[in-house]
C-alpha cells in the first residue's frame, strides 16, 4: 500500500468515527406506547403489549401463567369439537315378493327353473334374473335359490310356497 491509500483509510475511520460520537451525543427518541407494524408483518396491536406476571397462591391459567410455560402456538382456547352421533343403521332390505309364481323344473341336460306369470310360462337358467331384479343362483328338484340383484339378499321358492 502506498502512503496516499494509506491516507484515505485513516480519513474514512475519521469521518465514521465523528459520525458515531455526534449521533450518540442526540437524546433518543421515545420508544413508541405501542408497538409499531413492521412491513412484513400481519398483526397489529392496538393495545401495548400486557405483562404477564404469575402469582405463587394462584391457580395457573391463561393470565396469570408465566410466558415460558405458555403454548405459543395457540393464540386462544379452541372450542372443542362437537361430538357427532353415528348415523341410523340402514334399513332392512326388503322382502323378496316376486311377481312371478315358481312351478317347477326341468331336466334337459341341466336343470330349468320354470315360472309363470299372467298366464304365461318361461323356463329360466341359474344366472338369469327373473322379473328384472332376482337373480336364480341355484336350481334343486324341489326347490329354487333367488338373490336379489340390488341389495343382495336371498330366498328360496320350493313348489310347496316360498320358504
Amino acid at each position: 500500500m502506498d502512503g496516499r491509500s494509506r491516507l484515505l483509510i485513516l480519513l474514512a475511520l475519521l469521518a465514521a468515527t465523528i459520525a458515531l460520537a455526534v449521533s450518540s451525543e442526540q437524546p433518543a427518541a421515545a420508544p413508541p406506547s405501542t408497538p409499531r407494524r413492521p412491513s412484513s408483518s400481519r398483526y397489529v396491536w392496538s393495545e401495548p403489549v400486557p405483562v404477564v406476571r404469575g402469582f405463587p397462591d394462584s391457580p395457573p391459567d391463561v393470565a396469570t401463567t408465566r410466558p415460558w410455560r405458555r403454548n405459543p402456538f395457540v393464540y386462544a382456547d379452541e372450542p372443542e369439537a362437537p361430538v357427532y352421533a353415528p348415523p341410523p343403521p340402514p334399513p332392512p332390505p326388503p322382502e323378496i315378493k316376486p311377481q312371478s309364481r315358481f312351478i317347477g323344473t326341468v331336466q334337459r341336460g341341466e336343470m330349468i327353473a320354470v315360472f309363470s306369470w299372467k298366464n304365461d310360462v318361461f323356463p329360466l337358467r341359474k344366472g338369469e334374473v327373473l322379473d328384472d331384479m332376482y337373480m336364480i343362483t341355484s336350481i334343486e328338484p324341489e326347490f329354487v335359490t333367488i338373490e336379489d340383484t340390488r341389495y343382495h339378499n336371498t330366498a328360496i321358492l320350493s313348489l310347496g310356497g316360498r320358504t
